[in-house]
């Protein structure tokens, strides 16, 4: 994997569940999309058990894009802190795989296989008990600071795999949304 700093000129931008847009309407980087998910739309709610399902952010034909973080947003019934679940199913037995490729490599950042493995992120991970509300929440992020680099017009990516069923009634919502900054075009504008 390369390891690059961010160059000068660099838009801050943020992404949530949906596709965002600079002021001069340039599609910048978006929450990954790309898979077979049919009426779920970008939930990970899905199941990947049987044939793995593949959410991808491809890069930028025009720009570079500084990854900073991929964060998930996880809402469930009740959370077990036990190693031995996944909101409050059991742990998944192939995982939640995030994988990253830049410069030619292919690297499986992280593989989530139970709530701990989020715990175990590099930023912070959020829970919220639900006391007297429905459901628990929790959020959490792999940070990466700007320091990996998909390349404008290049084949890199990230990918999500979804490896496992995810369609308990048990898991409300599970989205994931791609945090990065863009760089300048290759003319250096």
């Amino acid at each position: 994997m390369s390891w690059k700093k961010s160059a000068g000129g660099i838009q801050r931008i943020f992404v949530d569940n949906m596709v965002k847009y600079t002021s001069d309407l340039q599609k910048i980087v978006q929450v990954i999309l790309d898979a077979d998910e049919g009426a779920n739309g970008n939930s990970l709610l899905i199941d990947g058990h049987t044939t793995p399902k593949t959410f991808t952010l491809n890069s930028d034909p025009t720009y570079d894009i500084f990854l900073h973080e991929v964060r998930f947003v996880f809402s469930a019934e009740s959370f077990k802190f036990n190693g031995a679940s996944f909101g409050p199913c059991c742990a998944l037995t192939n995982g939640l795989s995030i994988q990253i490729t830049a410069d030619g490599y292919t690297a499986e950042v992280f593989n989530v296989k139970c709530n701990e493995d989020f715990m175990l992120f590099n930023s912070p991970a959020n829970y919220v008990t639900a006391g007297f509300a429905a459901n628990d929440v929790m959020a959490a992020g792999l940070e990466f600071g700007g320091e990996i680099v998909l390349e404008a017009g290049t084949s890199d990516k990230v990918q999500i795999i979804v490896q496992d069923d995810l369609t308990s009634p048990l898991l409300n919502y599970f989205r994931c949304m791609i945090y990065g900054t863009r760089g300048q075009e290759p003319n250096g504008t």
